[in-house]
């Protein structure tokens, strides 16, 4: 199998420094044209299917890279770290660690995102194993899949990874 990651293009939230979280926010003008930029780069390798965030952005995403090539499935493993009373505020006026949030707060902490893509890892070897598969997602998910598919070993903090919008990664899983 060979697996595709993606993060998705950037957003005005991104750009403004809002924290987005599960938000319906769309791509910026900035992010459609990285995206068309990663949509060349990548249009001669093979995609048997995209796997995709079911959140917009992610969504938007796919469809610019492969909407028009591939069948497109929205997978909630997928969807991007839930931080419910931090969604639409500015990074400046929170301090942004997850971590120092509590379950009780709406705040998914790092090891309930790493085991939901660990859950994700064995539906695509179960389903998709002799596939090459584009998968679009969100910062945090995609560097728990990086973490995963390379045999990493996993940080503290997930930050051993630098994932910008629209980072693009190969893998090869034997």
């Amino acid at each position: 199998m060979i697996v595709y990651l993606v993060r998705h293009g950037k957003t005005e939230y991104n750009e403004q420094g809002i924290v987005q979280g599960t938000l319906p926010v769309p791509l910026s003008k900035a992010g459609e044209l990285e995206c068309r930029i990663l949509k060349e780069k990548i249009k001669d390798k093979k995609i048997d299917v995209c796997i995709s965030s079911p959140i917009f952005r992610a969504y938007q995403t796919a469809m610019i890279l492969v909407g028009d090539k591939v069948k497109i499935e929205k997978n909630d493993l997928l969807r991007e770290r839930e931080i419910k009373i931090l969604e639409g505020r500015s990074k400046e006026e929170i301090e942004i660690d997850p971590e120092n949030y509590g379950e009780k707060d709406g705040i998914e902490q790092n090891k309930s995102v790493f085991e939901r893509c660990e859950k994700f890892v064995e539906f695509l070897k179960e389903n998709y194993k002799d596939k090459k598969v584009l998968i679009v997602s969100h910062g945090i998910v995609i560097q728990c899949l990086h973490i995963i598919l390379n045999e990493e070993k996993i940080s503290d903090n997930l930050t051993s990874v630098n994932i910008n919008n629209c980072y693009f990664e190969e893998i090869n899983i034997k």
